[in-house]
C-alpha cells in the first residue's frame, strides 16, 4: 500500500503559495517572505509584487525555485527583497507556476 501512495504522491503537481510576512523598510525597499509547496520534479517560478495605497504595483520580481536534491513534495520558505519605485503598503506573492525544465529565467 505504501508503494501505491508514493506513486500517487510523486505524480502530484499542484503548486501552492502563501504570503508569510512583509516589511516596508523604506520608500525604495520592501522585504517579503513567502512559502511555496510544489513537487520536486517540477521547475517553478514565482512572481512577487509590492503595491502602494492606490493598489498600483511599485515593485516586482520574478524568482526561479530550485528544489536541489529534494524528492517528493518540497516546502520552501523564501525571503525576497523588492526594490520599489515609491512607498509600498503591501507585498506578497502574485502567482507561482511551472516552467520548462531547461528554463533559465
Amino acid at each position: 500500500m505504501a508503494g501505491a501512495a508514493y506513486i500517487g504522491f510523486s505524480n502530484y503537481s499542484a503548486i501552492t503559495a502563501q504570503d508569510i510576512h512583509y516589511e516596508v523598510v523604506s520608500p525604495t525597499l520592501t522585504k517579503t517572505t513567502i512559502a511555496v509547496e510544489y513537487n520536486a520534479k517540477d521547475r517553478v517560478q514565482c512572481d512577487i509584487r509590492a503595491m502602494n495605497e492606490s493598489k498600483a504595483v511599485v515593485g516586482y520580481k520574478t524568482i526561479l525555485l530550485d528544489p536541489g536534491e529534494a524528492t517528493g513534495l518540497v516546502n520552501q520558505q523564501i525571503d525576497v527583497d523588492l526594490h520599489t519605485d515609491n512607498l509600498a503598503v503591501t507585498s506578497g506573492v502574485e502567482t507561482c507556476y511551472e516552467v520548462p525544465q531547461d528554463y533559465k529565467g
